[in-house]
């Protein structure tokens, strides 16, 4: 049974996608390596203040949000495959020089150069996928690439953290030898994805910019909400390293452990709960899906051992289940074929933004009003970003409609790849 299962899923998915899942979890156990101890390396190796390194953040976050505005028109004029090799080339080299610095300017720089790079591989990716994946399978492909996704980073942060007890260098030269290998995965075994025939069929110039994605209000209300959500939510992974190991002595690898968990969930059950949620509301799921991370914020917050953490992010790791493919597979239904790229790179902001203004929103809490604030703060934030969304399921009951229509078909067998 479960044979004739994973036989059924492989065969439908197109030979380039797995390619794209592999990479995804070569790729990202590289970056798990990594970025799970970066505030901790940051601080003890520079020095410098949980708010000095948020601010570093915030700058970079502000980079990529100029660049995945030119990502995205690059995406959608001159392809994806390119575009995602370079990106993960570059990644690759600034992973090794972070290994070389001993300048905290330096280091400072080179953050900020991964936030141009960081939408070259993301909007190729997830643009590539779009393309290749009609809409009655893409929730449970997106949910795929986050299987591959987290199955990396259920590696990564245990490899991380045994390293980084030996030395900082070995993590930055084995995540960069990864981003190396998945650029050469795509550079010589996939074909350019980008339809043909998109431009030609739709009303919009594909070289308008990004007037029509800034006038669709459904897509952009629903990024605004996520990105607000991920933010609260993302402080799990950038401040609850030095949270646990400040405040309760739990060190690199058991942090590294407690991440895992996160990664061993979903690598186990995204797709079974993907198969779920996609038969209701995407606006719903996502409410659903936010109330589990207030939850799972607010558990933080009264923990003080490390199995009390471990329960508080498999509460976070429920939310994100829930939450997250729906997310990118709602984005990708509402793109236009021939602005796909726009659309996916202005949803890559929400990573984006959540990445960088989380660790800013937690800083200035833990240093100007106490540790616990961070969490209590997230599960506030939470609460709006649940109202947030179910104001919006109220307001664009079509949603519910083009889903239903979408699942009913994929259901039905009716479409294959």
């Amino acid at each position: 049974m479960l044979r004739q299962r994973f036989e059924s899923i492989t065969q439908n998915y197109p030979s380039q996608f797995w390619l794209l899942f592999w990479g995804q979890f070569i790729s990202a156990t590289g970056e798990a390596l990594i970025w799970p101890f970066l505030t901790i390396y940051s601080r003890e190796h520079f020095g410098v203040s949980l708010t000095t390194i948020a601010g570093i953040l915030a700058v970079r976050t502000c980079l990529t949000l100029i660049s995945s505005f030119a990502t995205g028109y690059i995406s959608d004029h001159y392809g994806r495959k390119w575009l995602l090799v370079s990106g993960l080339v570059l990644t690759a080299v600034d992973y090794f020089w972070m290994s070389r610095v001993d300048d905290v300017v330096y280091f400072a720089m080179l953050l900020m150069a991964m936030g141009i790079f960081f939408p070259f591989f993301k909007v190729g990716s997830d643009s590539m996928v779009a393309d290749l994946i009609p809409d009655t399978q893409r929730t449970d492909a997106y949910a795929l690439m986050r299987m591959a996704n987290n199955a990396g980073v259920a590696i990564g942060p245990i490899i991380g953290g045994f390293l980084a007890i030996i030395s900082y260098d070995y993590v930055f030269i084995l995540g960069s030898v990864a981003m190396l290998f998945y650029g050469l995965m795509i550079a010589f075994f996939t074909q350019e994805s980008l339809p043909t025939q998109a431009n030609a069929n739709h009303k919009v110039n594909p070289i308008s910019g990004y007037k029509p994605v800034f006038q669709d209000r459904l897509f952009l209300s629903t990024i605004g909400a996520f990105t607000l959500s991920s933010i609260a939510a993302v402080t799990v992974f950038t401040i609850l390293p030095v949270y646990v190991k400040e405040n309760f002595g739990i060190a690199e690898n058991g942090y590294g452990m407690i991440l895992a968990c996160n990664a061993i969930m979903i690598v186990l059950f995204q797709f079974s709960v993907t198969r779920i949620t996609q038969r209701y509301s995407p606006l719903f799921m996502l409410a659903i899906g936010t109330v589990f991370w207030a939850i799972g914020l607010g558990a933080v917050a009264i923990s003080k051992s490390f199995w009390f953490f471990v329960i508080s992010m498999i509460i976070v790791t429920m939310g994100e289940l829930i939450a997250s493919p729906t997310a990118t597979a709602l984005a990708a239904h509402l793109a236009p074929e021939a602005l796909r790229g726009r659309y996916m790179s202005l949803y890559s902001l929400t990573i984006t933004l959540s990445s960088g203004l989380g660790p800013v929103f937690g800083g200035l809490l833990n240093d100007l009003i106490s540790p616990s604030a961070v969490w209590y703060g997230g599960a506030m934030v939470s609460i709006l970003c649940v109202i947030w969304f179910l104001l919006l399921y109220s307001r664009f009951p079509q949603v519910i409609e083009l889903l239903q229509q979408f699942n009913s078909v994929a259901s039905s067998g009716g479409v294959s790849n």
